[in-house]
């Protein structure tokens, strides 16, 4: 199949960044630091933080650390798609042959994708690891937690090569990692209440929340896995949310794309 062939020499290129390495490194790094970070605060004999909620909070620790550079991955790769291919040429040579403009898209997107789900679940190897060398025993909802992940791994590739049609190749994953940042940032009253009573969502603050992709839902709604929480999550908006922004991305992406002369 013509997709899987390109998607196949994509993810070979891809493994030969350096940048793929230092993020796997840094997540590492970051994997570590939040369990050594875990709270550990007394009162005499009395802990204020038992000991289940200084595991949860170094665990979702870890987890968000991971989907940050996991996300970092996804956005620089999908930032240099095809302005790597146009500068080299060989977006040209391929295109030449028996292949649809879709298809070689199709392709190059799902290579991305490939290594940025690798390294996902490459560092979701290392965290199950380290926290059942801690604790003893296999949490099999943490695996559930970085699979719906990938849900949002896939707005956020088709989101940064959309705007790389527009900005240069180290602006785009800049600008895609500020909206990330920045709507898991307005979500936080909606998922945590204790912050209301500080911070009350503000006409502007709602209506940003109600249509940017809704990264910070997925990532809170999948983060209670690991806390078992017993928080309700109405989680179908959320996936038509994210449905119709990959559906507009690739279609505006493929239009533009359709317009390049090679």
């Amino acid at each position: 199949m013509k997709i899987w062939a390109i998607a196949k020499v994509g993810f070979k290129e891809c493994l030969r960044y350096r940048i793929f390495y230092f993020i796997l490194v840094m997540a590492i790094l970051f994997i570590f630091l939040g369990k050594s970070c875990t709270p550990k605060l007394e009162t005499g004999n009395t802990m204020l933080v038992d000991i289940e909620t200084q595991q949860n909070v170094a665990m979702e620790a870890g987890f968000h650390g991971i989907i940050f550079w996991s996300m970092m991955l996804c956005g620089l790769l999908s930032a240099g798609l095809l302005t790597r291919e146009e500068e080299e040429g060989t977006a040209a040579m391929t295109l030449s042959r028996p292949l649809s403009r879709a298809q070689f898209l199709t392709g190059k997107i799902v290579s991305v994708l490939m290594v940025s789900v690798f390294n996902l679940f490459l560092l979701a190897g290392v965290f199950l690891l380290l926290f059942y060398v801690e604790l003893g025993q296999f949490n099999p909802n943490i695996l559930l937690s970085f699979l719906v992940m990938v849900v949002s791994l896939i707005v956020y590739c088709l989101m940064t090569l959309f705007l790389s049609f527009f900005m240069p190749r180290m602006v785009a994953p800049l600008v895609s990692m500020f909206i990330y940042l920045l709507n898991i940032w307005i979500t936080l009253p909606y998922h945590f209440d204790k912050i209301k009573l500080i911070w009350v969502p503000s006409r502007r603050v709602e209506v940003l929340y109600a249509y940017l992709p809704k990264f910070g839902d997925i990532q809170f709604f999948s983060a209670s896995f690991i806390a078992m929480s017993a928080k309700s999550y109405d989680i179908i908006p959320v996936f038509i949310n994210f449905a119709v922004y990959s559906l507009l991305f690739w279609f505006v992406i493929l239009f533009l794309f359709n317009k390049r002369a090679y």
